[in-house]
């Protein structure tokens, strides 16, 4: 099986992140990706100091649904605090069409070839997880899911129930 990683770079007010491979939560388990993307996203967010986002899954063969959560909340954070869709390239066609199947073609702009900038990538790695847990993060990535479209709300409901009983127990 291969593995996962992620990249990210900011250059004149544009942040890059960059997926290669196979990106899944459990990818997380040993490294603390999942959590490590979550709080790199929460700090990119309450810093505030970008003007565009360019997501690159040129080199990623699979991507889950947690994943695919937290690039939702990119979104949604983008377009409310910056007034427009950020970027998706994406080239493989199934890749694509798993986009525009969770409702991404509405709130991202999907490219299959842009000009990036050159910079250099720095690999994100293993941070502060401000206190979410795996758990929250999977509950907070599926919940920003359901919230694009009708459908992703019918196919996530079980599993976002499930996990809202787990966090509730815990407590």
């Amino acid at each position: 099986m291969s593995s996962g990683n992620i990249f990210f770079a900011e250059h004149e007010g544009l942040v890059v992140l960059k997926f290669v491979g196979e990106i899944r939560y459990t990818m997380g388990a040993a490294r603390g990706v999942v959590i490590t993307l979550s709080a790199f996203l929460d700090d990119l967010f309450e810093k505030n100091s970008f003007e565009d986002v360019l997501i690159d899954l040129g080199e990623t063969t699979s991507i889950d649904s947690t994943n695919l959560g937290l690039l939702a909340g990119v979104s949604r954070f983008t377009q409310k605090s910056l007034g427009k869709k950020p970027t998706i390239l994406a080239t493989s066609d199934d890749l694509i069409e798993l986009l525009e199947s969770v409702g991404f073609g509405e709130v991202f702009t999907i490219v299959r070839s842009i000009d990036q900038p050159d910079v250099e990538l720095d690999e994100l790695v293993e941070a502060h997880d401000h206190g979410m847990g795996l758990t929250n993060v999977l509950l907070n990535s599926h919940r920003a899911l359901m919230d694009l479209n009708e459908e992703n709300r019918e196919t996530f409901k079980d599993l976002v129930q499930l996990m809202e009983a787990e966090v509730e127990g815990d407590e």
